[in-house]
């Protein structure tokens, strides 16, 4: 029982809603709320303030929220060193990651690895690069991957890799016959853009800042794919990374032209939390899936 009403706690303070909660649980509301009261009632203190827009942990519940945290990271450890002596015959490995990266790097990574250990398995959860770092430091996930990440002393850099945005358009866009383009030659046309806070915006943002432009973006959403895919048609020109297009770049079905700015560029992150020992999958995993990195930025080029 006690082990059920911390996971249901945990899930709560990671989630900061037991409506989030329930549904990540896939249990009811009450039930998440009745563990939450048993819990309460069990240590004799209370360890949410409840508001109208979900729950806050009091330091009592903070107190807690740390020791189960670490308690299931030092679980997670030993789970990975028995799979040790079973050969990596079995365990998990939990992922959160970009959308860019589903589009050809974890598809492939995955395979890789499944043909190394088939025993393991894994989940993926698609995030914003903010959620991918908040699932590494809450203990959601293993692995994070990001793009050029704002990071605290807590999070621990596994990979790091500069790569360009670049400006990918239809192959009739009129751009699209230029060898190189300028921030200001993009800002002439319709342009798709990720939302303010994500990574890519953030460095189309600062060049424009720095060539003392603005863009009004045509679109502006949080899905790669509809970048990608309103690019390919002719709808815009979309500053993206060359992981996203790899597979319509081999087709030839839009042109990827780079920025002649080597700033209009950020960095492609593989992430875990600092002090934690990793799971032997998830060491093992997280270098997959830089191989694949580092051989699709080579392989792939404009």
């Amino acid at each position: 029982m006690l082990k059920t009403s911390l996971r249901y706690f945990s899930s709560v303070a990671s989630s900061g809603s037991i409506r989030a909660a329930s549904a990540a649980l896939n249990v009811a509301q009450s039930a998440v709320s009745r563990q939450l009261q048993s819990l309460e009632f069990e240590l004799g203190m209370e360890l949410f303030d409840r508001h109208s827009r979900g729950v806050a942990l009091t330091e009592a519940g903070q107190l807690l929220f740390t020791f189960t945290k670490n308690t299931m990271l030092d679980v997670d450890r030993l789970r990975s060193e028995l799979d040790e002596l079973l050969g990596l015959e079995r365990g998990h490995v939990r992922i959160c990651a970009i959308e860019t990266m589903v589009h050809y790097i974890l598809p492939r990574a995955l395979m890789s690895f499944q043909s190394l250990y088939p025993g393991i398995t894994y989940s993926v959860t698609i995030a914003t690069t903010d959620e991918v770092v908040q699932a590494v430091q809450v203990g959601q996930a293993d692995l994070g991957l990001g793009f050029s990440p704002i990071v605290d002393a807590d999070i621990r850099l596994l990979y790091e890799r500069v790569e360009p945005l670049l400006a990918v358009m239809s192959p009739m866009h009129p751009l699209a016959p230029k060898e190189q383009v300028s921030i200001i030659e993009v800002a002439r046309y319709p342009v798709a853009l990720s939302p303010s806070r994500s990574g890519a915006r953030i460095v189309i943002d600062r060049a424009c800042r720095n060539a003392g432009i603005k863009f009004t973006p045509q679109l502006e959403t949080n899905s790669v794919e509809l970048l990608h895919r309103f690019a390919t048609l002719g709808g815009c020109v979309a500053p993206l990374l060359r992981h996203t297009v790899s597979q319509s770049m081999d087709s030839g079905q839009l042109r990827v032209v780079p920025f002649n700015d080597p700033e209009i560029a950020g960095t492609v992150t593989i992430m875990a939390l600092e002090g934690r020992s990793l799971p032997l999958a998830a060491e093992k995993m997280a270098g997959v899936i830089a191989h694949q990195l580092d051989a699709t930025s080579q392989t792939h080029r404009p």
